[in-house]
């Protein structure tokens, strides 16, 4: 009975974490996933960080930048 009542909790607590993940609730980076990360210390963060990035464990950017941000580097002049 408490066998199963752990894995309950734990199972939830799994999927509502994948979830806040992968939708990006920035509450959950805030107040969870950020000082758990602080825990590891700088490069072991960084390579945690690498290797969500990688396995797509983290949301794609979906920020457009402003057209205001637009700049022409290379023109091509004829």
């Amino acid at each position: 009975m408490v066998k199963s009542a752990i894995q309950v909790i734990v199972g939830g607590h799994l999927v509502a974490a994948g979830i806040a993940t992968y939708t990006g609730n920035d509450s959950w980076y805030g107040n969870v996933v950020m000082p758990v990360a602080r825990l590891f210390g700088v490069e072991a963060s960084h390579w945690l960080a690498i290797k969500a990035a990688k396995y797509r464990l983290v949301p794609m950017n979906k920020y457009k930048d402003p057209p205001s941000l637009v700049s022409l580097l290379f023109v091509c002049l004829d």
